[in-house]
């Protein structure tokens, strides 16, 4: 059985990399693959998209289109891909309900929950407009409540580190 996670970030340019992950024996191998030849069941599809437009810390500026991207990338994923919209989480500030704004806990929350929900052969569609930054050779991405200043243990304790991500995912 195989778990497929999409993994897009959108930052300044666009990128996308898909990446397939086997379970075999507890462990789980990280692949990028070109693409996914059959999506699975729509049951088995699942979403967490995140889009920044603003920021608690008034050094990193604001952006115009992130929720934007997200909102569209919604709409395009239930109507092009067939994810059911119950299946989506997608966290942006203009949401009402505070668990949906894009807050460090509040992503790393969202993905937790995605990862549980998202069977052994199901999609899970990981998207993050908004800023990054690279500190020491490792990169972040920067929730809504992240700190940007010369202290790598603050940028650490309030951005979302992309390796850790990936060890989430792992």
């Amino acid at each position: 059985m195989k778990l497929k996670l999409l993994l897009l970030a959108l930052i300044a340019l666009p990128w996308l990399t898909p990446i397939s992950v086997s379970r075999a024996q507890q462990q789980r191998d990280l692949k990028l693959v070109n693409d996914v030849a059959q999506l699975p069941d729509r049951a088995k599809r699942f979403a967490v998209l995140i889009g920044v437009n603003d920021y608690d810390d008034e050094q990193i500026g604001a952006l115009v289109g992130p929720a934007n991207d997200m909102q569209m990338l919604e709409d395009a994923l239930v109507a092009n891909a067939g994810f059911d919209r119950n299946h989506i989480r997608r966290l942006t500030r203009d949401q009402a309900e505070a668990s949906l704004k894009p807050t460090r806990f509040n992503v790393l929350r969202a993905l937790s929950n995605a990862l549980k929900a998202v069977p052994p052969d199901g999609l899970l569609v990981l998207a993050f407009s908004g800023h990054g930054t690279e500190r020491n050779g490792r990169a972040f991405l920067l929730p809504a409540d992240a700190q940007v200043n010369a202290d790598i243990e603050l940028l650490e304790a309030s951005a979302l580190e992309v390796a850790a991500l990936k060890n989430m995912i792992r």
